[in-house]
């Protein structure tokens, strides 16, 4: 696609360290994509981390998923 990555960062369950890494993430790039962590279960902290250091709600689009 012609992208360049310019850092990579792998992070466990940790919420403070998840916090920080996705903090600076966002003051280096515009665009930042995680993978992983992003499962179905209960013990999935990723999606609430990220929603909470970026001071945003976690938003469901039903029609998204429709597709």
């Amino acid at each position: 696609l012609g992208y360049t990555i310019a850092h990579q960062s792998v992070v466990g369950d940790n919420p403070k360290r998840m916090a920080e890494v996705f903090q600076l993430a966002s003051t280096r790039a515009d665009i930042v994509i995680s993978t992983g962590g992003l499962g179905p279960t209960q013990g999935d902290i990723t999606r609430n981390v990220l929603a909470d250091s970026i001071g945003r709600p976690i938003v469901f689009n039903q029609e998204a998923m429709d597709e």
